[in-house]
Parts: structure tokens; sequence; C-alpha cells
């Protein structure tokens, strides 16, 4: 919705409060200011925030460019804004599941003496004082893991992350991670807990756990879809890597897919190369991809039933 208000000088009071009462009826408003004056006093109309266009003579007839490119602009930053909105949203959205669940926040060291919990390049750093070398943290897992064997039982934290890698749709080089920690729950009772989060903040900040992204609805309600990875290869490629009894083996099948191979591969690395490869993109809907090969988990627990 556009309104309009017609001023004859903008130095002259009045005409600014018919401007300032134009915005206060619709904050949506666009003040266009045009004219000789308009071309003279451009300096002197920015500062009046209310004003959105300014046009002098010569540019009247381009006005309907002007407030085109003008609302373009506009509702772009209107996204971004709510997009920072949603983001503070969807946070404490998190914490309010994890507080009435009676886990614990709390905040591990940024600077680590060794770069552990994760595998990935750490940003280093020096500390003056001590003059020692020390890391950017590129994981919280080893603080968190200590403090449920000191006796918290339930603790999460969320906070940055830094992992001195590439840059992709996938990855950036510092990001804000939650990790969450609880004694005496397996990883089928953490898949009931990420449900849980995630269609609980959908509701609460979109208004519904179905979503439209890119053109397509995405359905977060629970229960989603959980397979394992060697049976949603054998689904997508019909490849069973349970056939697969050796590294040699495994090798033959990548190559045959065309995956490229750096450095040492073995049969749990290839798996999980051909998931990435021809498996990912498929995968639409909420789906929990469960029982990674060990070769490439080096700290999670062994399945019982499948070690």
């Amino acid at each position: 919705v556009i309104n309009t208000c017609s001023v004859t000088n903008i130095s002259d009071r009045k005409s600014r409060q018919i401007i300032r009462k134009t915005k206060e009826k619709n904050e949506n408003a666009i003040i266009i200011v045009t004219g000789c004056y308009a071309q003279v006093a451009k300096q002197e109309i920015k500062e009046m925030h209310e004003v959105d266009i300014i046009l002098g003579n010569n540019e009247k007839k381009d006005i309907i460019d002007f407030v085109t490119e003008f609302i373009r602009e506009k509702n772009k930053k209107v996204e971004v804004k709510e997009t920072f909105e949603k983001r503070t949203k969807i946070l404490k959205g998190i914490r309010k599941v994890l507080d009435d669940k009676k886990y614990l926040e709390v905040d591990t060291p940024i600077l680590n003496v060794i770069a552990g919990g994760a595998a990935a390049k750490p940003f280093i750093t020096h500390h003056n004082t001590l003059d020692m070398d020390l890391y950017l943290r590129i994981a919280n897992e080893l603080y968190l893991k200590r403090l449920i064997v000191g006796g918290f039982p339930k603790v999460y934290e969320m906070g940055r992350m830094f992992r001195n890698e590439g840059i992709s749709i996938k990855h950036n080089p510092e990001f804000t991670n939650i990790e969450l920690y609880s004694a005496y729950e397996d990883y089928h009772d953490m898949m009931d807990l990420t449900e849980e989060i995630i269609s609980t903040v959908a509701k609460e900040v979109c208004g519904d756990t179905k979503i439209s992204y890119q053109g397509v609805e995405i359905d977060l309600t629970p229960a989603w879809k959980r397979v394992t990875m060697i049976d949603i290869v054998k689904e997508v490629t019909g490849i069973d890597f349970n056939e697969i009894k050796n590294d040699e083996e495994a090798v033959k099948v990548a190559k045959d897919l065309h995956i490229e191979i750096e450095g040492d591969a073995n049969w749990g690395t290839i798996l999980n190369l051909v998931f990435e490869e021809k498996v990912e993109e498929t995968l639409i809907q909420p789906t929990f991809i469960i029982d990674y090969p060990i070769e490439i988990s080096p700290l999670t627990k062994k399945k019982p039933s499948d070690p």
C-alpha cells in the first residue's frame, strides 16, 4: 500500500508534519519528494528519515521505475530482518524445550590446548602471556562428556565452533553449533528429542510443522523416517554393502560409480562416499541416517548387535 502526500516546501514545518503523519498512519507508506526544490535540497531531505525517494524535475518520468526498485529493495531488507528475528526465536525455542526437560546449559572453553572432539583442521592462535599456542575449538564434545562423567546427567551448549576448512553450502569456517548429552539414554532417545525440538520450534516460529523450502513442502511432523546407511544406499543405488566383504571390492564399487577416491580408502569410508555422492541429494523429507560405519565414527559407542 502506498500512501501519498503533497507538500510545497520541505523546509516548511507544516510540510514536515504532513510527511511524518503520513508515515505514522502507515509505516509502509513511501514518501516521494519531487520538483525543483528536491533537486537543490537533497542533503537536507536525506536528513529526514521519513523521506524515501527524492526526484528532481527531469526524473519525474521515471517515477514508476524508482518506486518499483525501492519496493524491491525494501522487501529484501524486510526479509533479512525477519530472518534475524526468526533465528532468535529458534534459539529461544530450543532452549525452552531442553530447559523443560531439565537439561543444564553450560559454557565450555573456546581456547583449547588440543584440537579434540572432531576430525577437522583448527584455527591456531597464540597466548602471549602464557607464551603457548592454542586452538579455537572445533567441537565441545570432550568437555561435555567430562561433565556427564562428573555427575551432571543432562547438559547442552550452544556456541560458536571454528574449523579452518573450505566454504560450501554445507560448511562455514565459523558456525553456531549445539551439542547435548544425557546419561542412560541412547541414540533412539536422541532421535526422539531431535524430532520434538524441531517440530515444536517450527510450530512456534512458523505456525506449522509443514513449511515450504525452495518451492517444496517439508513435513517436520514426527515420526521421521529412520534408516541405516547400508539400507538407504541399497535403496537408492541397488548396491548392498553387506555383500561387500573387503576393501578391494568396495574400491571397485566406487570406481564403477565414478566416485573419486582420495588417500587410503576402506570399506567404511567408501560406504560413506557412496552415501554422500549418490544418496544425500535424494533425501528431501526429514530422515535419520543411522548405523554409520565405525571407520568414520571414532568417538561413538559401538552398536551392541553389530559392533
